[in-house]
C-alpha cells in the first residue's frame, strides 16, 4: 500500500445481497449531458448487464433537475 501512498494498513468491508429479478433497471445522471437544468433516467426492462453493456436500445426520460422556484411577493 505504500506504493500508493498509504502509510496505514487499510481495512475492507464487503457487502453481499441477495439479488432480485427486476422489472427495470436504470442508471440516473443527475444533469442531462444534452440539456443540463434536466436530470436523464436510462432504463431498460431486466436485469442492468443489458444497459451498461450496450445490449439493448435504452428508453430515456427526462426530469426538472431543479426544484422550481417560488414565487415570492
Amino acid at each position: 500500500m505504500k506504493r500508493l501512498g498509504i502509510d496505514r494498513e487499510a481495512k475492507m468491508a464487503v457487502v453481499v445481497q441477495r439479488q432480485v429479478n427486476p422489472k427495470l433497471s436504470g442508471v440516473l445522471f443527475t444533469r442531462s449531458p444534452n440539456e443540463l437544468d434536466k436530470a436523464l433516467v436510462e432504463f431498460v426492462k431486466g436485469f442492468p448487464e443489458k444497459l451498461v453493456g450496450g445490449k439493448r436500445a435504452v428508453s430515456v426520460s427526462f426530469f426538472r433537475a431543479t426544484p422550481p422556484r417560488s414565487k415570492t411577493p
